[in-house]
């Protein structure tokens, strides 16, 4: 098959992450990919290190101009694709505009969001794909309550590229002093981007509880960049927390900073369609501490392969946070059935291999109704 994989967005966040290993996994599998994405991004540029076939388009805003969808609509006609896979909201509204052309071949479109929907975008998701996929049960769970019908959804997690995160085949040396690590320090990372719905400022306050718990050892680690950075920044200099919190800016090498890892700590405040920092730790055979949201319950075994606590509670989170640190053992055996876990259920190739059966199975009821008619 030949697939054509759309994103319009700027940003590097998991969805992008996704998108480029879910391009990979569909090409290892011996499909022709081709992916369409704004140049000189991360998400291009990790793309290209994958040796994935490019196609450029603009940044979008959430409202195609004109120009834009004219542009689209000669990107979906070139690319000449068995099947249209669009991951955003804005190569939907595109081809809302021209609805019968585009109609006659296989389109899947994954919710990346669990969100309520207005009048419009129901009646766009209720009659424009032919399939949408759900990445997790809460964006599943999220659509039915809007009135999708669930024949037109599937759910298929989003997955992880298991050899890229492999502690075992990881060289670490030198990532600590990098990232201004203590090289004996137990750390506590955070990892995502600095916008008010992942919660950081709560990790913030339950660092300073877990420090004030007689773990001043321990050190806080922030990976990502975003708009409330300068708020995080000075609330962490008000805290107290100015020598035991790093603020380490955005880095592309995820798996790396993981390695350095004891703990993840993702308090987002919103449900998340899938959260793949929570897959990508559990594939490091790092447990995970996250709040109640979204997927976290897909994707976490309470107890199991990490600790999930209510939203906006700090001090429960930081009673997790003190009883991994103080438990190695356990510590470490949620960890590695984290590992198991993800290997098992959010491998990439898992992943792009449902992606495909989905796409064989739309493609040919297309046809079926092409001779049909």
């Amino acid at each position: 098959m030949r697939i054509l994989e759309v994103l319009t967005c700027a940003e590097w966040g998991g969805r992008e992450d996704f998108v480029v290993g879910l391009s990979a996994g569909l090409q290892a599998l011996g499909h022709q990919v081709i992916l369409a994405c704004p140049p000189d991004t991360p998400m291009w540029r990790r793309a290209q290190a994958s040796s994935l076939p490019l196609v450029p388009i603009p940044a979008q805003p959430k409202r195609f101009s004109l120009s834009g969808l004219v542009r689209m609509h000669r990107l979906l006609d070139a690319a000449q694709a068995d099947v249209l896979h669009l991951h955003d909201r804005a190569t939907y509204a595109c081809l809302l505009h021209n609805f019968t052309r585009f109609r006659q071949r296989p389109m899947i479109f994954t919710m990346h969001a669990v969100r309520r929907l207005n009048a419009r975008r129901r009646l766009v998701f209720r009659h424009l794909a032919h399939r949408i996929v759900c990445p997790s049960t809460a964006v599943r769970d999220a659509l039915l309550e809007n009135g999708i019908p669930a024949a037109r959804l599937t759910l298929i997690p989003n997955g992880v590229d298991t050899c890229a995160f492999d502690p075992e085949a990881l060289p670490t040396e030198g990532v600590r002093e990098r990232l201004g690590l203590p090289a004996e320090a137990p750390v506590v990372a955070g990892i995502g981007r600095l916008s008010a719905e992942k919660g950081f400022d709560e990790f913030l306050r339950a660092a300073q509880l877990v420090l004030g718990a007689g773990r001043p050892d321990v050190r806080f680690l922030l990976v990502g960049d975003g708009p409330q950075r300068p708020a995080l920044e000075a609330l962490a200099r008000d805290l107290g927390l100015d020598d035991r919190v790093i603020f380490a800016g955005f880095h592309e090498d995820i798996a790396a900073v993981l390695a350095c890892a004891d703990i993840a700590f993702l308090p987002t405040i919103v449900d998340e369609s899938f959260g793949m920092i929570m897959a990508q730790a559990g594939a490091m055979g790092v447990p995970v501490v996250a709040t109640r949201s979204g997927a976290a319950t897909d994707i976490i075994e309470d107890g199991v392969t990490g600790l999930l606590v209510e939203k906006s509670d700090p001090p429960a989170a930081a009673a997790a946070l003190c009883s991994l640190l103080a438990d190695e053992p356990r510590r470490l055996a949620l960890g590695q059935a984290a590992q198991r876990r993800v290997r098992e259920h959010f491998s990439i190739r898992l992943s792009a291999q449902r992606y495909a059966d989905l796409a064989a199975q739309l493609l040919a009821q297309t046809c079926t109704r092409a001779r049909t008619t």
